[in-house]
């Protein structure tokens, strides 16, 4: 297993804004050239994001997930109480922009890698923008598809709709792969909800790959880390450009 990685704090000036804080790993070794960037969305929920969020879940769960993948690792503190909230979704975009722009990433090998409300900002931004991302890794989420108000975390609005047989879609599915892991023993998001509406975008195109586990509880991220190994690998190498 590669050595743990120094994790470092750092600001991105955004105008008419608060600076953005997020924290960073660089794994780039002389002679790489262009290398993927991962841009990791943390888990909180609803104003529950403590000062720390982003350092945490990169060292519990981003940096080990990606251990082995040569890769620039970024993850931005949450604006808002929502990575759907417009300033979350600028502050996000101006990330990766200023990666591009700075750190010698690959503009085409760009991955969005997101835990619980991560993920469901990982499902939100992905298919928004696939000409800037390279695929979704959206893990013990729900997929927010169509959030009619930017305050509210989804879960509630997605539980509602699926009770009445409705399942969000967008189009840009059909070209944008989404890989999607969530545990049956989640005690918060609703796995057979989940797990109904990726098989029905399957059915409609969609590049959805759902991995299912087993006795994993929602607040137990450490957990899903060895599971998600190969599916970074699978990732990063079928989103290679070149």
């Amino acid at each position: 297993m590669s050595q743990r990685a120094h994790i470092t704090d750092h600001e991105l000036p955004i105008e008419g804004d608060a600076p953005l804080r997020y924290v960073a790993i660089d794994r780039r070794q002389t002679g790489d050239g262009a290398v993927p960037l991962v841009i990791g969305l943390h888990y909180g929920w609803e104003g529950d994001l403590p000062a720390r969020h982003a350092r945490d879940f990169t060292r519990v769960f981003l940096e080990p997930t990606f251990a082995a993948e040569r890769a620039v690792l970024l993850a931005p503190y949450c604006p808002e109480r929502t990575w759907h909230h417009p300033r979350s979704v600028a502050a996000v975009l101006a990330l990766r922009e200023h990666a591009i722009a700075n750190l010698g990433v690959d503009p085409a090998h760009v991955v969005l890698a997101g835990y619980s409300l991560g993920g469901m900002g990982t499902w939100f931004l992905g298919p928004r923008h696939p000409d800037l991302f390279a695929a979704g890794i959206a893990v013990a989420a729900v997929p927010i598809l169509y959030p009619d108000d930017p305050d509210v975390s989804g879960l509630e609005r997605f539980v509602e709709l699926a009770d009445q047989g409705v399942f969000g879609w967008r189009p840009e599915l059909k070209t944008f792969p989404m890989w999607v892991v969530n545990s049956r023993a989640d005690e918060l998001i609703p796995h057979p909800a989940v797990a109904k509406t990726v098989e029905r975008m399957r059915r409609r195109g969609g590049q959805v790959d759902f991995t299912s586990l087993d006795g994993v509880g929602h607040y137990d991220s450490r957990q899903y880390v060895d599971a998600l190994r190969p599916v970074v690998a699978e990732v990063l190498q079928r989103t290679a450009s070149g």
